[in-house]
């Protein structure tokens, strides 16, 4: 089950990652150290992109892997400076690059030029009595790096708990503050909600909590969890959570303490609880770092770095069990529950169907409406133009493409006023596609019909995905489930 493979990848980042990877650019005594070293970068590499990855080499008194920590930093910090850079353990052809315990060698370089890009930043951290941090530049063509120089880290620089971000640390004073009392209405989401209020932060979307945090990056106190079918067992220890939100108080070597609301034995109040290191044992656990402004880390950076295995049944492809919501999301929390696609309500939630559509093609969907009235969207490529059709925006009372010549599902030809699909109704959306036609028809009912010049039609910036020739799927502030998913080739 696809939610079970983002649950064992969430697992490494949340309870196996606890010690053992990084945090983020607010790591504030790292990020006084590594501006430096990236102001001697940007000398030698100038124009070219870079993969960045740092090692942990020899014998480290550190509780844990500083080294990922690093290569975070050091991505944004190149990034500030204006170098076309990326961490290796966000790319899945080569997110193990800085695992090995060894030197870097040309042959790591030869794994970074077949992804397309030109150098590798490769750094070593040894520990010892003064830390040390190696920074090497190397291509494929080379058999030793064009450039290298030491760094020394001064020991507290490495410390976790001296850099906890001061958002984060203003999360976890709120939170305690109400130790026993009832937050808001005294829902999950609540404290959260109220917390990042309190101190300032801001969130993107209902349940996007701050910059949503990739798999190989450990929690801090003051992140945010957002859980969906979660289960946590180890031992006598064993909890459930449908959909729940918690924030971390404390990391330890052995496990997340946490504070949390609307759950046993107490109820509706602020209480504590401790997760257990490897508990996790299904469902999707998504953390989130406190923020606000604009996150300097590259956007649009979809998990999906392989090609889909597409499913089908003679001609027609199987949408539903092609995707895989862990790899394909773009923004949002995506799953699969009891055989449908669904997700969370989130401000620009979308997700990217991994193929090449043909140019001539029909869409079939069977959706229910779970909650709330807002947009369903289908992301179309008309004529090899990509456009939004948008299902019920704006509260529920227009469809219609969005946009076409500039104007909103709204206000445009192609309007349709009133709903189409009602709260807990199955209904059956069929979506027939030429390179100048667009028909939607929603149980056989015409309800969008277009017909033109496809260069009339473009895409809302807010909802970009990665791919201009892929369709997606998408969603404002509301929940809807898939079970039937089909594209039929014509």
């Amino acid at each position: 089950m696809r939610a079970k493979l983002r649950c064992l990848c969430v697992l490494s980042a949340v309870f196996i990652g606890l010690l053992s990877n990084a945090v983020y650019a607010d790591f504030i005594r790292l990020e006084k150290v590594i501006g430096p070293i990236s102001d001697d970068l940007k000398s030698e590499i100038g124009s070219k992109t870079a993969i960045v990855a740092v090692r942990q080499v020899g014998r480290s008194a550190l509780p844990w892997a500083a080294h990922e920590a690093i290569s975070l930093e050091l991505t944004i910090a190149a990034r500030d400076r204006e170098i076309d850079a990326i961490r290796a353990a966000s790319d899945l052809r080569i997110e193990t690059l800085g695992d090995p315990k060894a030197e870097f060698t040309a042959a790591d370089a030869k794994r970074v030029k077949a992804i397309g890009r030109d150098l590798l930043i490769a750094g070593t951290l040894s520990g010892g009595g003064t830390p040390k941090l190696k920074i090497s530049i190397w291509s494929a063509e080379s058999t030793q790096p064009s450039w290298s120089k030491e760094y020394t880290i001064p020991a507290e620089a490495l410390s976790l708990t001296a850099n906890v971000p001061t958002f984060n640390k203003k999360v976890v004073e709120f939170c305690r503050s109400n130790f026993d009392k009832k937050v808001g209405g005294g829902e999950c989401a609540q404290l959260a909600t109220v917390a990042l209020e309190n101190v300032g932060a801001k969130r993107s979307g209902v349940y996007t909590w701050g910059r949503e945090m990739d798999e190989r990056e450990p929690v801090l106190p003051g992140d945010i969890l957002q859980l969906e079918l979660v289960k946590l067992k180890q031992g006598e220890f064993s909890r459930g959570f449908h959909h729940h939100t918690a924030v971390v108080e404390d990391v330890r070597p052995d496990g997340l303490v946490v504070l949390q609301q609307n759950v046993g034995p107490k109820g509706q109040v602020v209480q504590r609880d401790k997760w257990p290191r490897d508990s996790l044992r299904s469902g999707i656990m998504v953390a989130y770092r406190p923020w606000t402004g604009t996150s300097p880390l590259p956007p649009l950076s979809p998990r999906r770095r392989t090609p889909a295995e597409i499913v089908r049944r003679g001609p027609a492809i199987d949408v539903m069990h092609t995707i895989n919501p862990r790899l394909d999301s773009i923004k949002g929390i995506w799953f699969i529950e009891e055989e449908t696609l669904r997700w969370n309500r989130d401000d620009f939630a979308r997700l990217q169907i991994p193929f090449d559509p043909p140019e001539r093609y029909t869409l079939r969907l069977t959706t229910r409406r779970l909650f709330g009235k807002e947009m369903l969207g289908l992301g179309l490529i008309v004529g090899g133009h990509q456009t939004l059709l948008a299902i019920d925006a704006y509260g529920g009372e227009y469809t219609g493409l969005h946009l076409v010549d500039g104007k909103t599902a709204k206000n445009n030809s192609t309007t349709f006023r009133g709903g189409v699909l009602p709260l807990e109704k199955k209904v059956g959306l069929k979506v027939r596609v030429r390179p100048d036609s667009i028909l939607l028809e929603a149980d056989t009912k015409p309800i969008v019909q277009w017909t033109g010049d496809p260069s009339r039609l473009t895409q809302d910036e807010r909802y970009a995905v990665p791919r201009t020739d892929w369709l997606y799927l998408a969603s404002w502030n509301t929940q809807l489930e898939i079970s039937e998913f089909w594209l039929d080739p014509e």
